[in-house]
């Protein structure tokens, strides 16, 4: 098989597929700066932003369709949590931590990631919330637990449960990294943060029950609605300035096969491009020049 280097002098690009030298991984092709400062030193600061990946592709003039588990928060060669949190498919907002000390009147650099599907799906991040919504249920003689929702680079889980069980006789339980931190009973609801780094709620119940609670998401003794995972043991919520750069794209670089039958198969994404070719060699195969058909099959090997 002989390869063909194409050199580019015009070019339309559908989607570029190489990477340039500072992207973080060549299997994402668009990104856009996020800059973060403050008057004063920060620590551990959220940060949140609104993005529209629809009418970022659109401004690249991309057709694809924006693919939600290709976002990924990258700050110099790190992957951070973050959350995700969608008014539509393609819009919604971002939350991440930035861990650390951010210093007065210093900028911050981070790169979000995104891409479409017909670059290949993309698998899910690590991502701050769980929204589980589960419910006990609420039967006699119940010894029920929930799965365990963890993250192994967490600091910080917050909360939000609910309990309603037959007061004195039936009792809900919390557990953080496998340790009681919470037995209910009687009805009511919490908000709570515990260091650690996975949580798991337990139900028990006696030989009666008394009018269980039901709601949209099931009867219940214990619930637990959402969990957030932090990796900082805390974190502020402090006034910053935030600054969202231009969205752009990988610069192209590809290479071209001339296989056995003749035919040219482009190994990424679909372009246009008008240009010269040359042999693997970079010898010019100038098709303006009277070459026989019989000496450029033997130039090519087909």
């Amino acid at each position: 098989m002989r390869k063909l280097l194409v050199t580019f002098f015009a070019f339309a690009l559908v989607i570029p597929i190489a990477i340039a030298q500072e992207w973080w991984n060549s299997s994402w092709h668009f990104r856009f700066p996020v800059n973060i400062s403050s008057s004063v030193n920060v620590e551990n600061a959220s940060v949140k932003i609104n993005v529209n990946f629809t009418s970022l592709l659109e401004s690249l003039k991309i057709t694809g369709t924006f693919d939600s588990n290709s976002i990924r928060v990258i700050e110099d060669s790190y992957e951070l949590p973050y959350d995700w949190e969608n008014e539509t498919y393609s819009k919604g907002n971002i939350t991440w931590i930035a861990n650390g000390t951010t210093l007065a009147n210093t900028n911050r650099t981070f790169w979000i990631y995104f891409d479409v599907i017909e670059n290949g799906e993309k698998t899910k991040a690590e991502i701050i919330s769980e929204r589980p919504y589960w419910r006990s249920g609420y039967t006699n003689n119940m010894n029920v637990y929930s799965p365990v929702w963890n993250r192994s680079w967490s600091k910080l889980i917050e909360v939000y449960w609910k309990w309603s069980t037959e007061a004195s006789y039936d009792i809900a339980y919390l557990y953080v990294n496998g340790l009681q931190v919470r037995q209910k009973d009687g009805v009511g609801s919490e908000l709570a943060r515990f260091l650690g780094s996975s949580i798991q709620c337990k139900f028990t119940s006696d030989a009666s029950i008394t009018n269980p609670t039901t709601d949209e998401y099931g009867t219940y003794g214990c619930a637990i609605d959402w969990i957030k995972f932090y990796p900082v043991a805390n974190y502020t919520t402090p006034s910053l300035t935030i600054i969202i750069g231009n969205v752009s794209q990988q610069n192209l670089l590809n290479w071209l096969e001339l296989p056995a039958n003749g035919s040219l198969i482009d190994r990424g994404e679909l372009i246009l491009i008008r240009g010269y070719v040359t042999d693997e060699n970079l010898n010019l195969l100038s098709f303006k020049q009277k070459k026989k058909k019989e000496e450029i099959k033997k130039i090519l090997k087909v």
